[in-house]
């Protein structure tokens, strides 16, 4: 048997161990996995020693299948589907070998036979009957004596009715056939529960029952038959493929009458049947035999019928002889396996002894070219390729050879031109060998004439931009590596000139980015035409352009070339019949004032773009300390803001918003403080901007969403209900995705209701994208957030949109506030917008109200509510807190 099946069998064994520990359990469907692979792993060529552990492991698998069907395991329908094609598989394993191995050890077994019979039983016991012929023996075809053979003095009384018990359909049908054409009656139950509720109806004349079934198996309705004292006189034929000396033991125990190993054949089966349908009340049959048996160290007594043992005795007896069998196959293969290797080392020994014709035959069809020389440089072999490469150049190539380092590691390069046309390049490298009995080398010439050009294709693509054949960024630093170098020998100026193109993103967006690139390429050819012999022009990629001048005379020669630049782009662009007029802007970096290294002087360039582009485009900007330090400035100012928004340094500062009628506070809006551990306060004027342009302003935006809604939740558990938190949404904020989920999110976790929370939104954001805009304050306005305008009157609303949008509040602008007592035209705006909010049953707020006339003249024109110094500054939440606790009020007068 082969090794790996024989392993494999004694891991289903371990399947078989572990579901036993497992029955009051639940196993793991990665332990019902492993089985089913198991099973799916058995191939062909297993024998009938094999078929116990093969039906263990079916009877395991129906098992599982049975619980899954009473939803005790839950199973993937892969798996479920796996197990079920693995039971099926196992089955029909198990009736091959019925139906096909068939070995005799009859006369093997004779003698141990032959002496159970000569045994007498001890003195004063009761003397026995005569032991019945021995059962089959393990893939016998057992032949009954001629005088017990079907219809040979035996007649079949009419009431003998026989019950089958198998779950094998095909087995059963076999059996009823059998048994059928001999005259008997039968029927038939497919598992040992049913066969036991037929005979307590129905009691049988005889029971045949195969051991292994889903339900109640052969030994246990044995038992159960022979425990009853009812049915114990009705005969049990076990038919089993189980030969393994353990479960022939548990058939001897199940109290069997006989026990029938498959495969048998039919007219021995007849020949017990009828036996035992004659003589059941005969003493051999019911005065049990008690014998010590021992197996594998483990002690037991068998109490049973004397057939029972000997057909114990047949199995165990025949696995024995099929180990030695199995033993014997295994020493053939090993020897087997030694005369296969020495047949492979006596074939290695000739391809050794070959090994030189080999060589020469290699060299002579090998696709590079391969001169033997000798360890004095003496050509003793050349093969047909390099003889092509050669030439006529024979001699030209033992001249150079003479040069030529014989070491295996360096590599030569030779050009050579073999038919008076094109060049060939070879790459000669040498290799120790042994030709003819002494020692050479093969000097192994390669064509690398594609490869060279292969390598300069990839220099040009690592160092030129792919769309407009430009120098790229790579190519421009090695070159003002080399000018920085120059000019500072010869103590001269240079220049760096970083060029961006005006509005090139709305030429690709409305345009398409192919007809981007067809600008870029004219831009390119227009700029090659604008620098001198010796410059270089570059592209870093985008529309971004960097010109390198190298011996520049003076700060005057290069604002000259800036504005020839300019003018040769000013023409229109004819691309695509489409005229196109573009515009660009310039920043200028020198050597050696505004640096002496090629990142630096490319940084600076890039700088004093950025301010051309700030300054109103279609100009130049040159380099400055001070550009340096607003950038530096920024980016500092842009890194501590990361940080304090991480590490929370930020606060919220409250100012009350008041209710002009009954003077007290109806609400406050949250106001984002950044008090910066060295330069104190930072106007949120400066790091707004930075975290807008950064997009900060997302996250630092939801955390005073957050925060607020929290201490608006804490104020309410304090006893004071019903204020309004105003929050201001930022155009980040708004142009994102989220925004409705957060602000949804927030009140969700916090607790806070929706009436009380008011987004704050500019005039400007709302108008940028107004059909968006209305969507998104429509979901808001469903949360039952309220809505106000901030700044309302300092951008270009619609009043169609305005009308149409869900807006509870517009917030007046401070600027109109400011003059607003003094200042006609400030007046009549405000009187105006007040007017245009009632109209629309919109509430007001004033924003920054500072003076007692400014209050005044607002109560006048009925204006709801105020938010200013005039009544308190933006607290912070401690001070607040007390604010509402003294319950302070809008004086009257």
């Amino acid at each position: 048997m082969d090794e790996a099946l024989k392993q494999l069998l004694f891991e289903s064994r371990d399947h078989l161990s572990l579901l036993e520990s497992l029955q009051q359990g639940t196993p793991s469907a990665k332990q019902i996995e492993e089985m089913v692979r198991a099973a799916h792993s058995i191939k062909g060529g297993f024998s009938f020693f094999e078929k116990p552990n093969i039906v263990k492991l079916s009877l395991a698998l129906e098992k599982i299948f049975k619980r899954i069907g009473n939803r005790e395991l839950l199973l993937t329908p892969e798996l479920k589907k796996n197990l079920e094609t693995a039971i099926g598989k196992l089955r029909l394993m198990v009736e091959d070998l019925d139906n096909c191995h068939k070995v005799s050890l009859h006369k093997e077994m004779g003698p141990l036979l032959a002496c159970l019979e000569e045994e007498r039983p001890p003195a004063g016991a009761k003397p026995e009957s005569p032991v019945a012929e021995p059962g089959p023996l393990h893939g016998e075809i057992a032949r009954p004596p001629k005088d017990e053979l079907p219809g040979r003095g035996m007649s079949v009384p009419e009431d003998m009715e026989i019950l089958i018990v198998e779950d094998s359909p095909t087995q059963a049908r076999i059996l009823e056939k059998i048994l059928s054409k001999q005259g008997f009656k039968t029927f038939i139950a497919f598992n040992g529960a049913e066969g036991l509720s037929i005979i307590r109806r129905r009691p049988p004349k005889l029971v045949i029952t195969d051991v292994v079934m889903p339900v109640l198996g052969g030994y246990e309705l044995s038992r159960a038959l022979k425990d009853n004292p009812v049915l114990k006189n009705i005969p049990v034929i076990l038919v089993s493929s189980l030969d393994d000396s353990q479960d022939i033991i548990r058939g001897l125990h199940s109290k069997a009458d006989f026990y029938i190993t498959k495969p048998y054949h039919p007219e021995f089966l007849l020949s017990k049947v009828k036996e035992l349908l004659a003589h059941r009340q005969r003493a051999d049959e019911t005065d049990p035999m008690t014998a010590g048996i021992s197996i594998g160290g483990v002690y037991s007594e068998i109490d049973s019928p004397p057939q029972q043992i000997l057909n114990f005795l047949h199995s165990t007896y025949e696995n024995s002889i099929q180990q030695k069998r199995q033993l014997a196959k295994a020493q053939a293969e090993l020897q087997s396996l030694n005369d296969r290797l020495e047949e492979k080392i006596k074939e290695r020994t000739r391809e050794l002894e070959a090994s030189q014709t080999n060589l020469r035959r290699l060299i002579e069809k090998n696709p590079d070219g391969i001169v033997v020389v000798d360890s004095r440089k003496n050509v003793r072999f050349v093969n047909p390729v390099a003889e092509r490469f050669l030439g006529g150049k024979a001699m030209e190539f033992q001249k150079w050879l003479r040069e030529f380092r014989l070491d295996g590691e360096t590599g030569h390069e030779m050009e050579i031109h073999p038919d008076k046309g094109h060049a060939v390049l070879l790459e000669a490298r040498a290799v120790k060998t042994e030709w003819e009995g002494e020692p050479s080398f093969l000097v192994i010439l390669r064509d690398i004439t594609e490869r060279r050009k292969a390598e300069a294709t990839i220099r040009r693509m690592a160092f030129y931009d792919d769309l407009t054949g430009l120098p790229n960024r790579a190519l421009l630093i090695d070159r003002l590596e080399h000018c920085l170098k120059q000019a500072k020998r010869e103590n001269k100026m240079l220049a760096v000139i970083a060029l961006g193109l005006d509005n090139f993103k709305t030429i690709n967006d409305t345009l398409g980015h192919s007809f981007g690139d067809l600008l870029l390429k004219a831009m390119a050819r227009r700029l090659e035409q604008s620098i001198r012999k010796g410059d270089t022009v570059s592209r870093f990629g985008g529309d971004a352009f960097v010109l390198l001048l190298s011996a520049v005379g003076s700060v005057g020669e290069i604002t000259h070339m800036a504005s020839r630049i300019q003018e040769i782009i000013q023409p229109s662009f004819i691309i695509e019949d489409r005229e196109l007029f573009v515009t660009a802007s310039f920043g200028i970096a020198f050597f050696p004032e505004d640096g002496a290294e090629p990142q630096t002087l490319i940084k600076n360039a890039d700088i004093a773009l950025y301010r051309a582009k700030e300054s109103g485009r279609n100009t130049y900007q040159m380099f400055t300390a001070t550009m340096n330090e607003r950038i530096v400035a920024r980016m500092e100012l842009e890194s501590r803001l990361r940080k304090a928004q991480q590490k929370e340094e930020l606060e919220i500062h409250y100012q009350p918003q008041v209710d002009l009628a009954t003077g007290r506070i109806i609400g406050m809006e949250a106001l984002i403080r950044w008090p910066h551990p060295e330069r104190g306060m930072v106007p949120p004027a400066k790091f707004i901007p930075v975290a807008e342009e950064t997009g900060l302003i997302v996250p630092i935006g939801e955390w005073v969403l957050r925060k607020s809604c929290e201490q608006g939740k804490r104020w309410e558990k304090d006893g004071f209900p019903g204020l309004r938190m105003g929050v201001n949404v930022s155009a980040r904020q708004f142009q994102g995705n989220n925004l409705v989920h957060t602000v949804e999110k927030v009140l969700r976790e916090t607790g806070l209701p929706p009436h009380c929370l008011e987004l704050e939104i500019t005039e400007s954001l709302l108008m940028k994208d107004a059909d968006s805009a209305v969507d998104v304050l429509g979901k808001l306005n469903k949360l039952g957030v309220s809505l106000s305008i901030d700044d309302f009157g300092t951008g270009y609303s619609s009043l169609s949109y305005l009308r149409n949008l869900p807006i509870s509040t517009l917030k007046i602008d401070q600027s109109f506030i400011r003059e607003v007592a003094r200042n006609v035209s400030d007046s009549n705006i405000v009187r105006a917008i007040v007017n245009l909010g009632q109209g629309l049953n919109l509430k007001l707020i004033a924003e920054g109200v500072e003076t007692r006339e400014q209050v005044e003249f607002l109560r006048n024109i009925k204006c709801d509510e105020i938010q200013g110094y005039y009544f308190s500054k933006p607290l912070p939440q401690a001070e607040f807190t007390k604010l509402l606790k003294e319950n302070k009020c809008l004086p009257r007068n």
